[in-house]
């Protein structure tokens, strides 16, 4: 696979890019992004789905730009998938040879199933694992995807967009109407999708869940992953339909949503309703991430990373880590000491695998600067991560910004608090990857000491010179007896 690939994604609503790097085999992160609202579908749906002149060269100037940006990032393979307003299009057969002939790009158009196949295979490899329903609701259609273990078991397409809601009816104030409209659609949705979890992805649902986001002083700025209540959307959401822009301004509805978030508000909160939904899951990744997994995974069978690898993770690894043995030798160290001291520091088994993840990803931020480096990988860990649930990736960031200093500050804990474990938790974890660390510090490559557990103190015995790690481990706060000889 090219190590950088595009991908360009026709929407009804929007044309965007994303540009990806791989870093390895499963490893890879997102260089760019861009997009342009083009409205390729304006005016189409009361002309029989006819694709209109002025809306298909806006989108051509716009992939023509796009094209030139892959080129500058020395691009070797774009990918370009159309959906909705391309597919029900009688003349799109103009607008994809004009494409081609003058750009030397091909446009793929997806039916339904296979945009909400794509949604589903994003969603599957990068979302926390979940039995999922997607809902990725565009400007022409609405796609749904029911994921069972890992593996997408149905798929589903509802000519619901916002587009088109806003066309057909919306734009006359005939909103009873939409209602129905979307009602009636939502009964071709199969009793398997019903009361499950969601996983939103889309614009609209973007737009609302970043205004909710806003509004109960969410700590984290990262949408990838949030979670929140069916109920308290739909009552949040009563804040944003039928209202002023200058009151979708002040809840963070960006002005190029305006004319549109009233059709997909009806649409989301409708379909939230008739599912029966507990709870939705934020995701960031969709159609194009979905294509560019499916290209990077041809050749697996089920479209699913290996087990246990994690492709944002990798991809921190790949790009900041020089010392792989170091690290290796860090996270092993961590692991055994969690093993022998778990119990007597009340530390539940889950945490193993993300005290794990703390001592690899333990020192990324000193490929930004080595002062302060414990803030830089705090915020890489916090933003860069997919397939991890927020309060695991705060634990995970946590742990590496305080391994080598004092304990979280009480202003750090108050912010964070509604996502973080018992303090006492967080003290145990930090105390063990710098106990772990501490140990290492004159021999980085090889563990120092013999360690035995006794029950009620460890004991350190030196194998090797350890003046520095010694002098380390007699400085670190400790909540049990250590003997070191």
């Amino acid at each position: 696979m090219a190590k950088r690939t595009a991908v360009i994604d026709i929407g009804s609503n929007s044309v965007r890019i994303v540009i990806y790097e791989k870093t390895s085999r499963y490893a890879f992160h997102l260089l760019r992004e861009d997009k342009s609202k083009v409205r390729i579908g304006e005016g189409a749906y009361k002309q029989g789905g006819m694709l209109q002149e002025a809306a298909m060269q806006r989108a051509f100037e716009t992939i023509e730009e796009f094209v030139t940006i892959a080129k500058s990032y020395k691009v070797r393979k774009i990918l370009c998938v159309a959906t909705s307003a391309l597919r029900d299009a009688p003349n799109r057969d103009v607008f994809i040879k004009r494409v081609s002939s003058r750009l030397s790009l091909n446009i793929k158009v997806i039916d339904g199933a296979q945009e909400a196949q794509l949604g589903g295979i994003a969603v599957a490899n990068m979302l926390p694992p979940n039995n999922y329903v997607t809902i990725d609701i565009g400007g022409g259609s609405t796609e749904l995807a029911s994921i069972q273990n890992g593996m997408i078991v149905e798929q589903l397409s509802l000519d619901l967009g916002t587009v088109r809601l806003k066309e057909l009816f919306c734009d006359e104030g005939r909103f009873d109407d939409a209602v129905a409209y979307i009602k009636n659609a939502a009964l071709a949705i199969p009793p398997s999708y019903l009361n499950r979890p969601i996983a939103g992805i889309g614009g609209t649902i973007r737009a609302v869940s970043m205004a909710y986001m806003r509004y109960i002083g969410y700590p984290i700025k990262v949408l990838h992953g949030f979670s929140y209540t069916t109920k308290a959307i739909t009552l949040f959401s009563k804040k944003i339909y039928q209202r002023p822009p200058q009151e979708l301004k002040l809840l963070g509805i960006k002005s190029e949503r305006f004319d549109v978030i009233d059709a997909g508000t009806l649409i989301y909160t409708t379909l939230l309703e008739h599912l029966q939904a507990p709870e939705v899951t934020v995701s960031q990744v969709g159609v194009r991430e979905g294509r560019f997994i499916q290209d990077l995974l041809r050749h697996q069978r089920h479209m699913r990373f290996p087990t246990p690898i994690n492709p944002t993770m990798q991809s921190l690894i790949d790009r900041y880590i020089d010392d792989l043995e170091y690290v290796k030798n860090l996270k092993r160290t961590a692991l055994e000491l969690f093993d022998l001291l778990h119990e007597k520091l009340q530390l539940p088994v889950a945490y193993r695998e993300l005290l794990g993840h703390a001592a690899t990803l333990s020192n990324i931020g000193v490929e930004l600067n080595y002062y302060d480096f414990e803030r830089h990988s705090f915020y890489l860990i916090l933003h860069s991560i997919y397939g991890m649930s927020h309060r695991e990736t705060l634990l995970v960031a946590t742990l590496v910004r305080y391994h080598t200093s004092k304990e979280p500050s009480e202003a750090f804990i108050q912010k964070y608090k509604t996502l973080l474990p018992k303090l006492k938790e967080i003290k145990g974890l930090i105390y063990l990857l710098a106990l772990a660390s501490s140990m290492l510090k004159a021999n980085p490559k090889t563990l120092p000491f013999e360690v035995t557990w006794t029950g009620t103190q460890l004991h350190l015995h030196s194998l090797a010179k350890n003046h520095l790690a010694i002098e380390k481990l007699k400085r670190l706060e400790s909540p049990i007896k250590i003997i070191i000889d």
